[in-house]
């Protein structure tokens, strides 16, 4: 038989120890809330990093060209040359008759390829501004051409003298040489050159290319030089002399026929004949 003194202290004893564990219980659940009136803390701003760099272009090769005829004033040659002027021209004797021959040197007419930007100057075609064509080379082909007529005569103060005028024959054409100058091509190696030269009415003449103008009624021309753009230097190399170029000389003759009878004699006269028209043609590939 339980002691009821016993019964008793024993259930004390659990009340007291249910009271401890839920006093612990209130403890643990208290320690997991936020404290009251404090806000949730924000998600921190992020950014955008866009990503650059700055680059320098090389310049793109394009072609250049210098030399293209803008007149041709010819001058005596040979036995109808009495001496020089200033700027070391020649000072023809008077036409008395005879015949009477004329002739000029052109200035060297030249292409070469170069900076878009800096490679146009006179200095640039042997000190190219360094370029690349960006793997799209184009070619160049330049092309002249003689107008159909002769040459009409007018004095300097009596004007037109028709007894002067004067056609092309075969007798006394008119003739137009291409000598070639200094070419290069450096993407068929060392001292290479992929240029090409005369054409329609230019025939070979030796090393020399010519053409004869032998009569009035038609025009006649053909090609002065071409490089195919096949053959074009993709990158020049950044040396002197890297870049492609070529240079034609020209040389055109004529004399004025013998038996001609001045209206004005003893005036200067002025022979003007047909024109030249010089073409440049750019083959890029494109439409």
């Amino acid at each position: 038989m339980v002691n009821p003194r016993m019964r008793r202290l024993v259930g004390g004893l659990v009340a007291a120890c249910g009271i401890v564990l839920s006093s612990f219980a209130v403890g643990l659940g208290g320690a997991s809330a936020a404290p009251p009136g404090i806000p949730d803390q924000e998600d921190p701003p992020g950014d955008e990093a866009q990503t650059t760099s700055t680059v320098r272009m090389r310049e793109r090769c394009i072609w250049y060209v210098d030399g293209v005829p803008a007149s041709i004033n010819l001058l005596p040659t040979g036995d109808d040359v009495a001496g020089v002027d200033g700027d070391g021209d020649p000072i023809g004797k008077v036409y008395d008759g005879s015949e009477y021959s004329l002739l000029v040197n052109l200035p060297e007419l030249r292409a070469w390829n170069s900076g878009n930007e800096s490679g146009g100057g006179a200095e640039f075609v042997e000190e190219h501004a360094f370029c690349t064509y960006f793997g799209a080379p184009s070619g160049i082909a330049i092309t002249g051409t003689w107008s159909e007529g002769g040459f009409t005569a007018t004095a300097a103060d009596g004007g037109p003298d028709d007894n002067l005028d004067f056609d092309m024959t075969p007798e006394n054409p008119l003739a137009m040489t291409i000598d070639k100058g200094t070419c290069r091509t450096p993407s068929q190696g060392p001292d290479s050159s992929a240029w090409q030269f005369g054409g329609g009415d230019f025939l070979a003449d030796g090393e020399s290319y010519l053409l004869t103008k032998d009569g009035v009624a038609s025009a006649r021309g053909g090609r002065l030089m071409e490089q195919p753009k096949g053959a074009t230097t993709d990158r020049p190399a950044n040396v002197p002399t890297g870049n492609d170029r070529c240079g034609v000389n020209l040389s055109v003759q004529v004399s004025i026929p013998e038996g001609g009878t001045p209206r004005f004699a003893g005036e200067a006269y002025t022979f003007s004949g047909p024109t030249f028209t010089t073409e440049i043609v750019i083959d890029s590939g494109g439409e």
